[in-house]
């Protein structure tokens, strides 16, 4: 039986897709790409009147095939066309014939999968590149920051690899530096489409710390703001220990250098094993931001909490920012707001969505929705440190 069906069509399909199932939903475009931003899990199909979809199709695909985390199959009513990974019924319309293109690609839908290893790193640097935007809620208001680029890439065969990969094919400072490249000017095509603009959002890069050092980095991420006409201060770049740094001055040399310069500069996925994690959070940055693997273990560890209030207090002492990444549902949220985490990623704000989701999803959200974000926080009190180093010395 067939369930869970969302579906954007005009009058010439509705009749028949009615009767084909009675668990369809139907909704306007805007209102599709709402609600697969906030919830993708529950549809065991997207059925797309392309004409009915109008400018908002090529989101409503990024949100449903074409996506590396929440992939959901898609059967798209045209008699153009169709991108090889979308199923297409564009024959005469009938209750019975479409009922049965709703079951076989719901079937097929079930073998298609996104593998983050699938393409393999000598291919990643040939692929097209797509980013995900996902948003960053400051936890006291619920007001939406900034939103973090997390590139994909599809191969010319339609295999799909995502942020995670992307990241394992930075192998040295070289390739990084060109992948990073790629996914700034991508960010930028976006901007110029009109999808980013004008929302007074901060976009955060992923940067390994290697390729900081590299002697063209800031060269290259000028010419790619100048050319673009963007601000600085909208441009951030998380910093991934991807490699061990021993240098710590060099690094510090470079992050001075982009801060005076307007960007912004945040550490990326901080545990207790970070090494360097004093010297590092003593940089000229502006935020931290935990792994998620520590976000998920804090519930259940009295250590990693410490490790949180501890890191939280030493950041908010510098007028620093402390971000969780991988917030999935109210609890783990009001835990974060209650050890000192100010700024929250994740599910439970929304998925990662393409740059033409992005700004509609921003427009309707209010803070409070999907379930009371607003009503969290007032700013705890944090425990006083002397020394960071003699009190990360104990966590391990």
């Amino acid at each position: 039986m067939m369930k869970s069906i969302l579906a954007v069509a005009g009058p010439r399909w509705r009749k028949d897709l009615a009767e084909a199932s009675p668990f369809i939903r139907f909704c306007e475009p805007e209102d599709a790409v709402l609600t697969l931003a906030q919830e993708p899990a529950p549809w065991n199909l997207v059925i797309l009147d392309r004409e009915e979809c109008g400018l908002w199709f090529e989101a409503l695909l990024e949100l449903t095939v074409n996506d590396t985390v929440g992939r959901t199959p898609a059967l798209v009513l045209d008699d153009h066309p169709a991108p090889a990974s979308v199923a297409r019924f564009s024959g005469e319309s009938g209750p019975l014939a479409l009922k049965n293109a709703c079951h076989r690609t719901i079937i097929a839908g079930r073998g298609r999968t996104a593998d983050p290893g699938l393409i393999p790193p000598a291919e990643i640097a040939q692929g097209r590149i797509s980013n995900r935007y996902q948003p960053i809620m400051r936890i006291n208001d619920g007001h939406i920051t900034g939103a973090e680029v997390l590139a994909r890439v599809l191969a010319a065969d339609g295999r799909a690899a995502g942020p995670e990969a992307l990241l394992n094919a930075m192998h040295d400072p070289q390739s990084a530096l060109s992948l990073t490249r790629m996914v700034m000017e991508r960010a930028v095509s976006d901007h110029r489409l009109g999808h980013l603009g004008g929302m007074q959002l901060m976009f955060g890069f992923n940067l390994p710390l290697d390729v900081l050092l590299h002697p063209s980095l800031i060269r290259v991420v000028e010419e790619i703001r100048l050319a673009a006409e963007l601000e600085p201060s909208s441009i951030s770049f998380e910093l991934t220990e991807s490699q061990p740094v021993e240098d710590i001055s060099r690094v510090r040399t470079t992050v001075t250098i982009l801060r005076e310069a307007g960007y912004r500069l945040a550490l990326d996925d901080i545990t207790p094993a970070t090494r360097n994690l004093a010297a590092l959070i003593d940089l000229p940055v502006r935020a931290a931001k935990l792994d998620r693997s520590v976000v998920c273990d804090a519930a259940g560890s009295a250590e990693i909490r410490r490790f949180i209030r501890i890191v939280a207090n030493s950041l908010d002492r510098e007028g620093k920012a402390l971000i969780a990444e991988g917030i999935e549902d109210d609890a783990t949220l009001r835990l974060m707001s209650e050890l000192g985490v100010t700024y929250a990623q994740g599910f439970l704000v929304a998925r990662p969505l393409p740059a033409a989701a992005l700004r509609p999803w921003r427009q309707n959200w209010s803070g409070i929705a999907p379930t009371g974000i607003a009503r969290i926080g007032v700013k705890p009190a944090l425990h006083p440190v002397t020394d960071i180093r003699t009190a990360l010395s104990g966590v391990r």
